[in-house]
């Protein structure tokens, strides 16, 4: 078994920009953050979990059928805020869900449970972690509001999620290009 999700990839420069935003807003999270590895940065559409290793072809082909002419599209950022709203454990960018993200989202979601897994009881709701925190904290974060902040993406990718003694590693198991 082998544990998956599908994502996708945010530059680290940008990502780096954002990190940078949030701690301008608040210097005190260099003090109890953890944060995210430069090459760790993405934006999860759909988490697996375990997955049957010699399954992942038939997970790769179904997927590659139906997002068959998914458009490329912009990523756009509205804020980066504390996450959950209660009893933060991280620091997040938000993500607005546009047709074409939705669209990708509702693609991938209905092979992964047509193959098998769960559906998910939670809304779609698009964010990638900046940090997490050492230890519960009660640090206040008033949300920082975007506008224009536009991330170009033209790739889903599988993950495979890997624990190793030097923190979780995220490979890429199948990129799927897509179009534009």
């Amino acid at each position: 078994m082998i544990k998956l999700f599908f994502g996708l990839a945010v530059d680290d420069a940008i990502a780096q920009r954002l990190v940078e935003r949030a701690i301008q807003h608040n210097p005190k999270l260099n003090k109890i953050a953890r944060w995210v590895k430069p090459d760790h940065f993405h934006l999860t559409v759909r988490f697996i979990g375990n997955y049957l290793e010699a399954e992942v072809p038939d997970l790769i082909a179904a997927v590659i059928n139906n997002i068959q002419g998914a458009q490329s599209f912009n990523l756009t950022v509205s804020s980066i805020d504390q996450f959950p709203l209660r009893r933060p454990r991280m620091i997040v960018a938000h993500f607005l869900l546009n047709s074409e993200m939705a669209k990708l989202y509702h693609a991938v979601d209905s092979v992964v449970v047509k193959l098998g897994t769960p559906e998910e009881k939670r809304p779609f709701a698009p964010h990638m972690t900046l940090c997490r925190f050492k230890y519960y904290t009660k640090i206040k974060f008033t949300p920082i509001y975007l506008e224009h902040f536009k991330i170009p993406t033209s790739q889903l990718i599988l993950y495979q999620s890997k624990p190793t003694d030097k923190g979780t590693q995220y490979l890429a198991v199948h990129r799927f290009d897509l179009v534009g």
